[in-house]
């Protein structure tokens, strides 16, 4: 294992946010008894604000992203035996949800050097079986949502869109998120707006949200969001652009100080108009890089690394389709070092500390390389 020597553990912010917007907020709703209502105003007044923050028509508030993406299939009339397109490396509950109900996964590769799906390759996959394209921006990283919705458009399916990781992310100047048919959010515990669990289905389809209405009320909601989550999440809307802000500049710093980095590699740039966001910082490691050690290295340094995606590819191939190579999907499940979301939002000097230390590592490896 790559050695670097312990340091003075890292001030790293505390999450969820210790936020007096948010307790007051949370405080007011359990005084009023709001937070007992099945409709209460928290509710109502946060589906609105990200109906208008989101540029949608509907917002169905739910019990997490997951249950959303679930949702979301139903919704645009995704069934037994039809497909749905996916990539080969994404959030595993993504492939669970299009096998909840009762359709087949087809999986195309992601895009060389990045963690998106790969929009030629989606073309290539559609047949006469297809029913929707389930495509996520991960780790800042966001799929060519505006191409996927003019070929869904085209070939007369829908296009999902799992905005879970970038709230408030934009591409072409539109939200992340409205570029679908019908988008998600979730409001995870680690995720950029948090109320522990919970999430959004979005969409400006008024069949979609009626379908949505009609699958998730029996007559009250199967997997609603709290009173109390949901005014838990409102201060956070309000800030959200704050926080965005803050760590783009992360990103952007740690870009520039491992930019001679041989073995800490940042997703190949978006060749399309966008601004994006960050859940977690994220890289490739070089090939031949052992991972296990380098995680265990920057753990050692008080840096919190792990994998990525465990991925889905070596589940039974009778379970799913699979069109083409899927060699970026391994690197992306082989060789991804994510960051834990906290450090984005510490101070710069934190920053540097930490860039420091993945330096050192660096330097180790190479250093017992050349022994």
């Amino acid at each position: 294992m790559p050695h670097v020597a312990t340091a003075d553990p890292l001030p790293l912010p505390t999450w969820p946010p210790t936020s007096p917007a948010i307790v007051d907020s949370i405080r007011q709703a359990a005084e009023s008894g709001d937070w007992g209502k099945y409709a209460a105003q928290a509710s109502r007044s946060l589906a609105d604000r990200l109906a208008s923050r989101f540029d949608v028509e509907h917002v169905r508030l739910c019990a997490s992203g997951t249950a959303a993406v679930e949702l979301a299939l139903r919704a645009v009339q995704v069934r037994p035996d039809s497909e749905v397109i996916l990539a080969g490396y994404d959030y595993p509950g993504n492939i669970r949800a299009i096998e909840a109900v009762g359709a087949k996964p087809v999986i195309v590769d992601t895009e060389p050097g990045r963690w998106v799906i790969d929009a030629d390759l989606v073309e290539q996959a559609i047949g006469e079986s297809t029913t929707a394209i389930l495509a996520s921006h991960l780790y800042g990283d966001l799929f060519d949502a505006k191409r996927l919705r003019e070929l869904a458009d085209q070939r007369g399916i829908a296009l999902v869109e799992d905005a879970c990781q970038v709230h408030g992310a934009s591409l072409a100047g539109k939200p992340a998120g409205s570029w679908g048919h019908v988008g998600v959010l979730s409001f995870g515990a680690s995720k950029l707006m948090t109320s522990g669990c919970g999430g959004a289905l979005l969409s400006s389809d008024d069949r979609i949200a009626q379908r949505a209405t009609l699958a998730a009320e029996r007559p009250s909601g199967i997997a609603p969001l709290s009173g109390l989550q949901a005014a838990a999440l409102l201060p956070q809307l309000a800030t959200l652009d704050e926080w965005n802000a803050q760590r783009r500049t992360a990103v952007a710093r740690l870009k520039q100080l491992l930019a001679g980095s041989r073995i800490w590699q940042f997703a190949e740039a978006m060749p399309y108009e966008s601004e994006t966001t960050y859940f977690k910082a994220a890289w490739f490691l070089s090939a031949g890089i052992p991972r296990d050690s380098v995680i265990a290295a920057g753990l050692a340094a008080g840096i919190p690394l792990g994998t990525g995606f465990n991925g889905f590819l070596r589940r039974a191939r009778r379970r799913y389709r699979t069109v083409g190579d899927l060699s970026q999907s391994e690197i992306c499940i082989d060789r991804s070092v994510v960051m834990d979301h906290r450090v984005l939002l510490a101070d710069l000097d934190v920053i540097d500390t930490i860039a420091e230390r993945l330096l050192a590592i660096e330097r180790d490896l190479e250093s017992k390389a050349d022994a």
